[in-house]
Formats: structure tokens, sequence, C-alpha cells
């Protein structure tokens, strides 16, 4: 029979039993060389944030960074890439408004369920999106924009299928009632590009006043795949954190118009799912879908 000193003691060694394999798997986290992957070719913002994270993590874990670009498919590839990978935290992505939250509802058939097969870790940054027109272009307002395309069609380049850039561009043309045309590009780099050279008429990407219905932000978030040790994604959570934290970091984003978004773990988690409810609501008010 335990006296009551032994039953403490008892319970003292259950519980450190039960806590040390935790401790010791965030301790020894991370082995080898972690992945971030992004969604959307090199050059756009969160390329250029996952080679800035990359940067500080390399130096705070000890171990090789890599980035590597996996665009396509509205995030699917990268997707599977990370579903793929063993959940141990070595893999990370980087998501966004359309990864993490609209191509589920957008597209039919969406290879992963942000919800379900994904962990949030922690968020990174938001961006109102802008309307840009080409510097040549006649329009000197949203009005302006809009009165064209009722006589006539417009293109309207985006990001990609599925991309926000994308579905802002059919909120515009619904709600307007007006006459665009999708030109999808790879990434934001090769839009912009071809927006200047007035290859196209017009481009969501990072929207002022005009359309109140019209309203999105590009937001930026880091997720590893379901049933990675909670010890590890909260360290992953941490060291990103931090690194969010370093001018070096944040600067440049900050001078384009980017807000660090500052959120605990759990905050984010319910952003992320917030988020998700919007699109959806939006897609399907809409009748937006992509192949």
């Amino acid at each position: 029979m335990l006296t009551r000193a032994g039953a403490i003691s008892t319970a003292l060694m259950l519980a450190i039993a039960m806590t040390v394999p935790g401790k010791a798997k965030a301790q020894e986290f991370p082995t080898r060389p972690i992945s971030i992957l992004v969604i959307y070719p090199a050059g756009g913002p969160a390329d250029l944030m996952a080679r800035a994270l990359a940067e500080v993590l390399r130096e705070r874990l000890g171990q090789p960074v890599i980035v590597e670009n996996k665009q396509g498919a509205g995030g699917q590839i990268a997707g599977a890439a990370l579903i793929r990978a063993p959940a141990d935290g070595h893999t990370l992505l980087i998501g966004d408004t359309a990864s993490l939250g609209i191509n589920k509802a957008v597209y039919a058939n969406f290879s992963y369920d942000p919800l379900t097969d994904l962990e949030p870790v922690a968020p990174l940054m938001l961006m109102p999106m802008l309307l840009y027109v080409p510097k040549s272009s006649p329009f000197n307002s949203t009005a302006d924009l809009v009165a064209a395309a009722k006589s006539k069609a417009l293109n309207y380049a985006s990001q990609g299928n599925g991309s926000l850039g994308h579905l802002l561009g059919e909120m515009l043309k619904a709600d307007a009632g007006i006459q665009l045309v999708h030109v999808p590009y790879r990434g934001s780099a090769p839009a912009m590009r071809d927006l200047i050279g007035s290859q196209v008429d017009l481009l969501f990407d990072g929207l002022g006043p005009g359309l109140p219905n019209v309203v999105m932000s590009l937001w930026l978030g880091v997720v590893v795949r379901a049933g990675t040790p909670e010890p590890v994604v909260q360290r992953l959570s941490e060291e990103v954190g931090h690194a969010m934290r370093q001018p070096q970091v944040t600067k440049r984003f900050i001078d384009l118009g980017f807000q660090i978004l500052n959120m605990t773990r759990a905050e984010f988690r319910e952003f992320v799912k917030n988020e998700a409810g919007k699109s959806t609501a939006l897609v399907k008010a809409r009748g937006i879908a992509v192949e």
C-alpha cells in the first residue's frame, strides 16, 4: 500500500515521464535539412519572404534551410509535396489567402483540406490588394475602367488560376456587371511584366476605394503537415516569430506596404478557419469555379 509521500513521488515520476519525450523531440529537432515550399515562382512576396526566413532559421536551427518553388494548380503541387513528406516539421509551406482559404472552394476536386490536412505554425504578413493598370492606360479611376468594360471586354492578369487576383477579378466582374477576360500567369512577377508592357489591361496584386464589395487582402503564413508533434510545431512557431521580429527580415516588406501579422498560434489557427469560411461564402455566392 502506497503512503501519501510514495503516491506523490510516483505521480511526479509519471508526470516527468510523460513530459520528457515531448521536450526531447523539440530539443532534438531538426536532425536534417529543412525545406520551405513556396506555391509561387521566384520573385514574388511569398518567395522573398521564404528566403528571408531561411537565412534566420538556418542560423538559429543549425541546419541547411532550402527554399523550393513548387508553383501550379492553385497550391496543390506544393500541398501534395508537403502531405507526402514525413509529419516531423522538416518540411514547411508558406501558404496564402488562396491556398489556405479560397481554393478548396474554387476547385471542384482540390487535393487537400487546409483545415484538416495542415497545421498552422505562424502568421507572416498581410497586404491589401491593389488594382493596377499600365502607365499608358486611359483609365484614371476605377469608375473609368468599369465604364469602359461595360462596352468592351478587358483582359485582366492574375498570379494563376485560383489565385487571389483571379478571385478579385471575378468579384469585380460580377459586382460591376462588366466584361473581363482572365489571363492567368505563373506568379506575380510575369503578370506585372506584361501589365507594364500593356499586354493586359489590369491586375490585382497586392483594392483601393471604388467598389466596396470587391475587397480582400493577401496574407501569408507558415503551415506544416497535420500530425507533426506539438513540441516541434511550437518550436517552429517560436523560431518563425523570432525571425519576424528581425528588421532584416521585415523591413523590405513593411516598406512595400505589408503589415506584419502579430498573432499567437491559436489566434492564427482561428484566423485561417475564419478566412476559409469567408472565402467559401464568397465563392459560392458568385458561382466562381476553376477546373
